[in-house]
């Protein structure tokens, strides 16, 4: 398998899940406003969420990205808020949604999650397994 299944995959399942934790409880959350920068996946927040506020407590974190017929992904790494102008800039013009939510790229409430990835692993339904894509 290769990252391009992959990228295909979450293009076709655009919405995906975060889940953190900060020591204590874990949370998932849906996440829409998400792309690949390089080799990091990038996504958006309001800076005062509360994801934001776990991920200053603990950066592992994991995305999951399934198809309506069970294959799915799991993307971990660790997570910083990151201080990004470009990012801001991609996400805030590659996700409408955004335009609405925040005044600008330059709002100081928009928040780049920045992911480092380390682990990427596709369930496939014909294999019934993982396969590490990225290890």
């Amino acid at each position: 398998m290769s990252m391009l299944k992959v990228k295909a995959l979450m293009t076709q399942s655009p919405i995906g899940f975060l889940a953190t934790t900060d020591g204590k409880k874990t949370s998932v959350r849906p996440m829409s406003a998400w792309l690949w920068d390089g080799d990091d996946l990038i996504s958006a927040s309001h800076r005062q969420a509360e994801k934001v506020a776990e991920l200053g407590k603990c950066a592992g974190a994991e995305y999951c990205f399934s198809a309506p017929d069970g294959e799915h992904v799991r993307i971990a790494g660790t997570v910083s808020v990151a201080d990004d102008p470009a990012g801001r800039k991609k996400l805030h013009a590659a996700h409408p949604p955004l335009q609405q939510m925040f005044r600008g790229p330059d709002d100081p409430e928009l928040a780049v999650l920045r992911m480092k990835v380390r682990s990427v692993r596709l369930f496939s339904m014909k294999a019934r397994g993982y396969t590490e894509v990225l290890s």
